[in-house]
């Protein structure tokens, strides 16, 4: 998709998905002005653009395909109101990779850049950005590995500035259930609002002691 704006609210997805032994489409948006998803759709489908493998195909069996990647070129990108940006596996395949170029990105009220796998290797998450990340209300950047899944991907940012709102829990995470969670690296000229928490402490917030 090459456009000046895009606009996905109230449940619009752009996807490219499997469910079998092939692979998942790339989705690639350049949109000069901006790219603003928003909104849960009645149906508690969300809104987002969206690389994915299925759990099962059309026979029942588990997908084997692996995931696409999706790539984000923008002024502006919106992510908010429970709306994702979302690379994932949930078969036997990889889960692609999540990148963004923009001069700034907006996460709020869950707001949610992810890169998730069920049972194989976790996504990457890459962000490239020239003024300011900001995040508030329980917005999330996560790469996670789920199930039985290997490893969770790793994630990059690159920004001047990096904001979160003390006291709205939003978080930037890799974890993984069963196996090794992957590198967080953030460049950043200043980073507020976030704070780095080891295993222990995480165990804690979260019950549990895996």
């Amino acid at each position: 998709i090459t456009t000046g704006s895009l606009k996905a609210t109230n449940g619009a997805r752009v996807s490219a998905n499997t469910a079998g032994q092939g692979n998942a489409g790339n989705v690639k948006i350049t949109a000069h002005d901006k790219v603003y998803f928003a909104g849960v759709g009645s149906n508690g489908n969300f809104s987002g653009a969206v690389s994915a493998v299925e759990e099962n195909d059309s026979a029942g069996g588990n997908s084997t395909g692996e995931g696409g990647n999706v790539t984000i070129n923008t002024g502006r990108l919106f992510v908010q109101d429970g709306a994702q940006v979302h690379v994932s596996s949930e078969g036997a395949g990889d889960a692609g990779e999540l990148r963004v170029e923009a001069g700034s990105i907006f996460l709020n009220n869950k707001g949610e850049l992810r890169a998730s796998t069920e049972s194989s290797s976790g996504g990457n998450i890459y962000l490239q950005v020239h003024d300011l990340i900001l995040m508030r209300r329980n917005s999330l950047i996560s790469a996670e590995a789920r199930g039985t899944a290997v490893n969770s991907g790793n994630i990059t940012i690159d920004t001047p500035l990096l904001v979160a709102f003390p006291n709205e829990n939003s978080d930037i995470t890799a974890n993984a259930n069963e196996g090794q969670g992957g590198f967080i690296q953030i460049r950043a000229e200043g980073v507020f609002g976030l704070v780095q928490r080891d295993l222990e402490e995480l165990k804690t917030l979260l019950g549990t002691e895996n």
